[in-house]
């Protein structure tokens, strides 16, 4: 689901994706750092 969320939003803003590193970072300051 996230590769196709990354492929719909590249096409509708016009970028080209090849490769790509997706970092989730959380809410807390511990998570932050």
């Amino acid at each position: 689901d996230l590769e196709r969320s990354i492929d719909r939003l590249s096409r509708r803003l016009g970028f080209r994706t090849s490769d790509h590193e997706v970092v989730l970072r959380g809410d807390c300051g511990e998570c932050q750092s």
